[in-house]
């Protein structure tokens, strides 16, 4: 049995965490666009590091995304069902991530 109370912390805090560091890393490439003019290798490094960015960015908004689905779910009484089979996601799955959508049976199938 899940203790859904003690989920809905996790997801929080976790929800948290994300939000601040989406707001470092808009702070980072805040700071990038500011700099002058880089020399050649020196723009090829920011290049780079703005790549990085944004790929951190994208990787943390999609999580995002999964946590306030996972919170609506809570809210909605609908949480912990596999989205296939409407089967009980096994709480040792929900523990490994909360966000679980799919039961083990069906995990493989997304």
């Amino acid at each position: 049995m899940i203790n859904i109370e003690e989920i809905k912390n996790k997801l929080l805090k976790e929800k948290e965490e994300i939000i601040f560091v989406l707001e470092e890393l808009k702070r980072e490439m805040n700071n990038l666009k500011e700099n002058p003019e880089y020399e050649f290798s020196a723009a090829s490094e920011a290049f780079e590091e703005k790549q990085d960015i944004h790929i951190k960015k994208e990787f943390l908004e999609e999580r995002l995304e999964e946590i306030n689905r996972a919170l609506g779910k809570i809210e909605n009484n609908t949480y912990g069902r596999c989205l296939k089979c409407g089967k009980e996601i096994e709480s040792a799955r929900l523990q490994i991530d909360p966000t679980f959508e799919y039961c083990r049976e069906h995990s493989h199938d997304h």
